[in-house]
C-alpha cells in the first residue's frame, strides 16, 4: 500500500473546508425548523460501521526520524522507514 503524505495538504485542506462551509452558511437564507428540507429525516449515527478506519497512536523512532509507526484502531500497525511515502503492515 502505496500512501503520499504531505504535510502541507493536512494543515490546509481542513482549513480550507471551514472557511468554504462558513461563507456556504452565513449566504444561506435563514429557514424555519419546519420549511428546512432535512427536517422530516430522523437522526441516525453514520461513519464507519468497524473500526478499521481510525488511528489510534502515532510512534516515532527517537534516532531516525523519517521511521515512525502508525497504529489503527481495529489493531494493526503500519511502519514506514521513508518519511510516509510507503508503508508495511
Amino acid at each position: 500500500m502505496n500512501l503520499r503524505m504531505n504535510k502541507w495538504y493536512f494543515a490546509l485542506l481542513p482549513t480550507a473546508l471551514l472557511v468554504l462551509g462558513t461563507a456556504a452558511l452565513s449566504t444561506a437564507p435563514a429557514l424555519a425548523d419546519d420549511e428546512h428540507p432535512l427536517a422530516s429525516l430522523a437522526l441516525r449515527p453514520i461513519g464507519p460501521a468497524i473500526t478499521s478506519g481510525r488511528i489510534s497512536d502515532f510512534a516515532f523512532h527517537p534516532e531516525r526520524k523519517h521511521e515512525y509507526y502508525v497504529a489503527t484502531a481495529s489493531g494493526n500497525l503500519w511502519k514506514t522507514d521513508n518519511n510516509g511515502i510507503t508503508w508495511t503492515p
